[in-house]
Formats: structure tokens, sequence, C-alpha cells
């Protein structure tokens, strides 16, 4: 009996310590499903009930993917549904039909929206995949709630007997009067007015535009008030009586010399990339410098979304934009753009070469006599961008970015009458990349690390055949910038965002030793939001190291809404900028500019500072908007030579300033698919140049006035516009006489007026678009269209200058006229 007491206990000793060691080694399930997640980048949707209780053995030795969930499928008796190449569904067996499977897209954009948080009134959760895609085990039909960061909420209730069967959802923006938009719809869809009174457009959703066959990003921006081009060119836009050179142009954080192709007439962005444009003509952001007049901010993040492709051509240039994913947090983007011109002849090309080249007018301005140019050209331009962006979590990534420009030239042109030819070459080239890292917080708090660098180069060789003399430009540019940024959130009202940035800069060209300068900026940005108002203030302060010089900058733009329909911002800005443009000879490549880019030295040219203050006040009620803006800007240490003189003042090189007064209007109704819109703008803009003119005339980007309208209808498959503008014609100065002036050595020169004191006729132009977009298939869709400039073919001088003809010793008086009558058509396949 004891021996058998003795044995009992011996047993169950044995199998307690059995139970112990298996115990051990078994896990519970949703510890080993956590696992198997990182194991193999799986993601599991369960209910908590199905596994709470369950405890598994782990298998010996790793599995792949597939032989795991076989092998759970077996220990647990629970189901493992593969609902793509990451997500699998956990459930019961008698649970198959309470399975809900969905995808979530944007309502205006249709693309797939990923990390959508989906959610059962029972407490089941998922997120959507990168494409949009989720699933979800429910014990009954129900209702599901859907939020995503800046989407409106949305409700849905699932139909009894749909469980199983997939739903699409599309979730609208949330527009927040206080927030960030103030305008959603301006001009066009996809253009919107922010509530730091900054534009903001996406090319690839933006309606068309009159005259336009795609959304390019500078043409667009000549459509805003304040904004013109005095010769109708994205090379020359001015923003508030600003040279082009003044502004800041940003790609994805990459400051950018070159912003144009055919001297530009076509911008040097693919304006089918997912770009993200921003505008600030005052008030801009602490963190940005190195503008004394707009600033124009381009990013375009590689397209997290599915698969996407496009190409398409028009009667210019063909192009393509592909992006995709490598794997799960891989995304990677490419476009690229090539001219035409040397394969297909076409019209427009005719069109724009007669603007740029043969559209040249010389007259003998002493007989009234009109001598004529052939002209022989060789020219092609080209874009390629490259994006890439890995996630290594939901709040880590980093990214590179790379954009490749180049246009070339080759000219020969011939005089009628004296067989004299001239012979020019043209050479641009940009290229510019970044390294970015980006770290989102558990605190709400977000950091970015940003190493850039951008290079242009120009080379320029003119062959005059009669002087048998051959003249050669260079102008390089290097800039490398390292900035670092964090943001964060102090409460639901209030966010605070600081940068620094250490900046490099060496220009180089032919006539002197290359130029560097050093700088360092430290920035803070304060942006608050309340029921009635919205604040943004900051400050920026910049040590010139190579100068040994110092400047703060203070930002500010307040807004604020009353009356329900209301609002009143008053901006006001300091900013400073050290590269700018000279032109070495405004008749070089005859009349096709050569710009180059120099850097102020801080002492005889210091470096460009200009002040702005602006009061605007906006009614927008229900389709109906309304908003009217004053200004007044000025830039002080202006080089005369930045500024393309072509009169008594063209060789000088002299410092002085220039005010701008102004207001802008504009006005829009909305009707159904219908907009209409018209802006107009005032200014009057004043040099003063105390060593070479004592009084203050006409600045050379005055615009005094100019008008435009547009009528808009968008429908799901046809979009139609049509518009007009109507410029004052820009300033001039004529001879005193219509014969050259002999000077004491007895060289000739022409005797001028006072600058800038003569005006040319006004300028009008009416131009239309037309497009329509067809799905064939689910994957595949197509859009065509057409597009006219200047439908009534109207001729108008657009710039008047003077020179004198070495041979005949007379006064050659030489026009440039706008752009004739020109239609484009164009076709985009989406697949």
């Amino acid at each position: 009996m004891r021996y058998k007491l003795f044995g009992c206990v011996w047993m169950l000793l044995f199998l307690y310590c059995a139970c112990a060691l298996a115990q051990e080694k078994s896990m519970p399930l949703r510890q080993y499903l956590a696992l198997l997640e990182q194991q193999h980048q799986l993601s599991f949707s369960f209910l908590e009930g199905d596994i709470a209780t369950k405890r598994i053995v782990p298998p010996n030795g790793l599995l792949a993917a597939d032989e795991a969930l076989v092998d759970l499928q077996s220990k647990t008796g629970l189901i493992f549904t593969k609902v793509n190449k990451r997500y699998v569904v956990v459930h019961r067996p008698e649970a198959e039909r309470m399975l809900v499977k969905g995808v979530i897209k944007d309502a205006t954009t249709e693309l797939p929206m990923a990390n959508a948080s989906i959610r059962s009134v029972n407490g089941q959760h998922t997120l959507t995949d990168d494409n949009g895609l989720f699933s979800l085990a429910m014990p009954s039909h129900g209702t599901l709630m859907i939020t995503h960061i800046g989407y409106k909420p949305l409700r849905f209730k699932i139909p009894e007997g749909n469980l199983g069967k997939e739903i699409a959802l599309v979730m609208e923006r949330q527009v927040n009067q206080l927030e960030e938009i103030s305008v959603k719809h301006f001009l066009t869809k996809g253009l919107q007015i922010r509530a730091d009174r900054s534009y903001q457009m996406k090319p690839r959703v933006t309606g068309l535009l009159p005259g336009l066959t795609e959304p390019d990003v500078l043409q667009t921006l000549q459509q805003l008030p304040g904004i013109v081009s005095i010769d109708q060119s994205i090379s020359n836009i001015s923003v508030r009586s600003g040279s082009h050179d003044q502004n800041l142009f940003l790609w994805n954080g990459i400051r950018l010399f070159q912003t144009g192709h055919f001297f530009g007439l076509i911008s040097a962005f693919n304006p089918n990339l997912p770009h993200t444009v921003t505008i600030y003509k005052n008030g801009t952001p602490a963190l940005l410098g190195e503008s004394v007049s707009g600033t124009i901010l381009i990013d375009s993040p590689p397209d997290q979304g599915e698969r996407s492709t496009s190409i398409g051509a028009n009667l210019i240039n063909a192009d393509f934009n592909s992006s995709f994913k490598s794997s799960p947090n891989t995304y990677w983007q490419f476009s690229g753009r090539r001219s035409l011109m040397d394969y297909v002849n076409s019209p427009v090309y005719n069109r724009y070469r007669d603007r740029v080249f043969q559209n040249t007018k010389v007259t003998n301005f002493f007989a009234d006599q009109s001598l004529s140019y052939r002209s022989e050209e060789d020219f092609r331009f080209h874009d390629l961008s490259g994006q890439v962006k890995h996630r290594f979590s939901d709040r880590e990534a980093i990214s590179v970015n790379a954009l490749w420009i180049a246009n070339n030239l080759a000219v020969t042109q011939q005089n009628s009458l004296d067989s004299i030819s001239e012979t020019s070459e043209l050479a641009q080239m940009s290229f510019a990349s970044n390294l970015m890292y980006e770290q989102k917080w558990a605190n709400g708090q977000e950091s970015e690390l940003r190493m850039s660098f951008s290079r242009y180069k120009l080379f320029a060789e003119d062959f005059y055949e009669d002087r048998d003399q051959v003249g050669v430009q260079r102008n390089q540019v290097f800039d490398k910038t390292f900035s670092l940024r964090h943001a964060l959130a102090l409460s639901d009202s209030w966010k605070l965002s600081a940068g620094y940035e250490l900046g490099d800069i060496t220009i180089k060209n032919d006539e002197q030793d290359s130029q560097s300068l050093q700088s360092q900026s430290l920035a803070a940005q304060l942006v608050a939001r309340y029921p009635h108002l919205y604040i943004t203030t900051g400050l920026r302060a910049t040590h010139f190291m190579s100068y040994g010089r110092f400047r703060a900058e203070p930002r500010v733009s307040v807004s604020y809404f009353f009356k329900k329909y209301w609002t009143m911002t008053i901006a006001a800005e300091a900013k400073s900028q050290a590269a700018y443009q000279e032109i070495q000879q405004q008749q070089d490549f005859f009349g096709i500019e050569t710009r180059r880019w120099e850097l102020a030295d801080g002492a005889e040219t210091p470096i460009l500072r200009s002040n702005q203050a602006s009061f605007d006040i906006q009614f927008q009620k229900g389709e109906w908007l309304l908003r009217a803006e004053s200004f007044v800007k000025k830039v002080n240490d202006l080089n005369s030579r930045s500024q393309g003189f072509q009169n008594q003042f063209a060789q000088a090189d002299a410092l002085g300033s220039y005010t701008v007064k102004g207001a802008e209007l504009q006005l829009q109704k909305q009707h159904g698919p219908f907009t209409a819109w018209t802006n107009f703008h005032i200014n009057d803009s004043r040099y003063h140049f105390p060593t070479l003119y004592t009084a203050r005339f006409a600045n050379n980007f005055e615009t005094p006035y100019a008008i435009r309208w547009g009528l808009l209808y968008a429908a799901r498959k046809w979009e139609a516009a049509v518009g007009g503008t109507w410029y004052a014609g820009r300033y001039y100065t004529q001879p005193n006489s219509r014969i050259p002036s002999i000077a004491n050595d007895g060289s000739l020169y022409i005797d001028y007026m006072a600058p800038n004191s003569s005006q040319l006729q006004d300028n009008f132009q009416l131009n239309a678009s037309l497009s329509l977009t067809m799905a064939v298939r689910k994957n595949l869709r197509f859009k065509t269209g057409l597009a006219m400039q200047n439908m009534a073919n109207s001729a108008t001088v657009i710039n008047r200058s003077y020179r004198i003809n070495r041979n005949s010793e007379t006064i050659e008086e030489i026009d440039n006229y706008n752009l004739a009558r020109t239609s484009n058509v164009f076709i985009r396949v989406y697949f």
C-alpha cells in the first residue's frame, strides 16, 4: 500500500512537471501574433474575444509566412484569412460571414487613403493599408466610423446581408475656416487661399485655366492678383514690381536658379507630378529666407497611393510620370519631359520661335526703314526628376529627391540687306538634390533634417561676323544648405516651429574670381488658432559670416474673422537677399537676354533688403467671394544692373531703391459647375537712384493696372475655360533725336529723354481651353483637349528699345511683340 501511494505521488509529480514544462513552452496567442508581425511584416485583425484565452506552442524553427498561418489554424481552430500580402484577418469558423472588407478613397482625387481608422460600434478597430484597403471582423451587421486627419468623419451603416462583400467609401477633406483653408475654391478647383493669406494649388487636380493645356505651375501664378509678367514669360515673373530673381523658388526645399524652358515660355516643372504649390506675397514664414519679393514653394512628395503611370504629349513636348512601390514602405516616383522640336516642326513651335527669335522687328529709326533677319535655330530642352521615400515606421521616414533641367540652343541670324550674320550658342543646366529625414515623436512633436545641393550652369558664345569677334559668357552657381527644423504643439490652439539653417553659396563667372558667402540663420514661428483669430508670427535672425553682418527679420500675419462672413488680415515682413541676377548686355543674342547670377559682397554691393505691409478684407458668403487688399513695399540697396535698363542707364552700376504702393481686388461667383471670376490691380512703383537721376521715375516692372477675368465650366468629363487679360503698356525711354549724338572722343551714342517717360499701348488678350476626360476601364483613362492663346491674334508691342548700327551710323528701333494666335492640342493616358 505504501509503495502504491508512493507511486501515485511520483505519477502526480511527473504530470505536474510535464504540465509546467508545457506551460513554459507555450505563450499567449496575442504575443505570438506580435512576433509574426515583426518577422514577416504582417498585420493581424481580430476580435479580442476570439483570441483572449488562446495559447500556442511555437514551432521549432522559423516558418515561412504561409506555413506559419497553416500551423496556427491547425493548432488554434481559428480561421486565418490573408486579405493581401500584409493583412490577415483572424476569426472563428462560424464568423466567416461577419467579415467586412472595403476600400477608402479621397473624394477629390479618388486616390486610396492609407492609415484611415475604421472602428465598429462594438469596439473592433483597424487601419487601411497603403492601397486604402481594410478588413474588419464584426459580430453582426452594424455601423462603421471612419476617421482620418484632415478629413470629415464618415459614418457608414452596413446593410443586412452585406457582410463579406467589398464596400467602397470616399472621404471629404475637412475645410476649417479657422485653421488652414480660408477659401477652398479660388479661380478654379485645386486652387485655395489659406488662412495666412498664402495661395496653395495642386496642379494635378487643378481645373483648366484659359489658354493652358495643363496647369503649368508658373503660368498659373500669373492669374493671381499682383503677379504679372511684363513680357508674358515665366522667366520674368514680377510679384508686386519685383524682378524675377527677387523671387525664391524652392523645389522640395531646394533652391532653384533656373525655372523655365524656351526662354520662359514653358515652366521647368512637370505639371503632372503630385505638386503642392504654395505662394507667399507677404507674411512669409520666418523659416524661409533669401528673397525680397515672392516666395514659391513646390513640394512633390512621392505618391504613396497605388501604382500609377501617365504619359502625355502636346505639340511642344512629351512627358511621363510614374509612381510605384518596391516594398510596402518604399515609394518611388519618376518623371521626365523632352521637347519635340527636333522631331516635329509644329505650328506651335513656329509661333514660339517667332516670339523668341524672329518676332524682333528692327527699324532704321532715321529712315523708318524695316530690316528683316533670317534665322536658323536648333533648340531642345528636357527635364527629369527622381524621388524615393522609405518609411521605417509610421513615425520615421527618409527621402531623396533629384531634379535635372537642361536647355540647348544654337541660332544663326542674318541681315537680309548687308548679309551680316551672327551665330550664337546658349546652354543652361540645373541639377538639384537633397536628402531628408523626418521623425514624428509620440507627444505630437515633429523633426526634420535636410541636406540640399543645387547647381546652375550657363554657357553662352556669341560670334559677330562683321567684327570677327567672339563673346563668351559663363556663369555657375553652387548652393549647399543644411537645415534642421522642429515643431511642437503647445496646446490645441498654439504651435511652435523653430529651425536652424547653414548655407554656403559660391558663384563664378568670366570677369572675376569666384564669390562665396557662408551664412547661418535661426528662426522661430508661432501659429495661434482661435475661433475668431488666426495669427502667425515669427523672427528670422541671419548671420552673414563672410561679411560679419547680422540681420533680424520679423514676420507677422493676423486674420480676424467677424460677423460670420467677413475676414480682416494685416500682414508685414522684413526680408533680405544676397544672390541676384545681372544683365551684362541687354541686346546680346539678338535680344535674347543672358542673365548671370551675382553675389553681394556686403560693401560695394550690399545685401538687398525689403520691408512690406498689407491690409486686406474678405467677404465670403455661399458661392460669392470678394477680396480687397492694399499694400506698400520698399526694396533697398538695389543694383541698377539687375533691372534690365535699355536706356541711358544700360551700362550704369549704381545703388538705389524702389517703392511700390498698390491695391488688388478679386470677385468670384460659383453656380453649380460654373465659376466666374475677375481680379484687378493697380500700383505705382518708383525707382530712386540718387547717383543716376535725382528724381523718381517709373519702375521697369511697373504695371499701372491689370485686369483678368475667366469663365469656367467643370463637369465630370468636360471642362472648358475662356478668359482674358488687359495689361497696361510697359514704360520705356525714347531718344531725343532720330540721329545719334557724337561724344567728345568721336564715338556715337543715343541721347535719351527722361528715363521711362514713355509708355507702350495696352495689351489685350483672349484665351480659351477645352478638355475631355474618359475612363476606358477601371485602371485606364485618358484626357484630351485643346487650348488657344491670343484668340483675336492681336499684335501688341510688349517691349521697345534702341541701338546704334555701327555700319550705317543710324539708330535702330527694336520692337518685341506678344505671342501671336497659338493653338495647342494635348492627350494624356493614365494607367
